[in-house]
């Protein structure tokens, strides 16, 4: 689900963040998913 709204609010998601995607813990999904409506670029969701 966060991999479909990152490509929709950012387009193209490099290699690198759908790779940590696969390996993040459900609780690090839950807190990237509530950032990606609150940053401006794709890596500020991993900051």
């Amino acid at each position: 689900m966060l991999l479909r709204q990152l490509r929709r609010r950012f387009g193209e998601v490099p290699a690198e963040i759908e790779t940590r995607l696969n390996g993040a813990s459900r609780e690090q999904l839950e807190d990237w998913i509530d950032r990606v409506y609150e940053v401006e670029t794709v890596a500020a969701v991993f900051d």
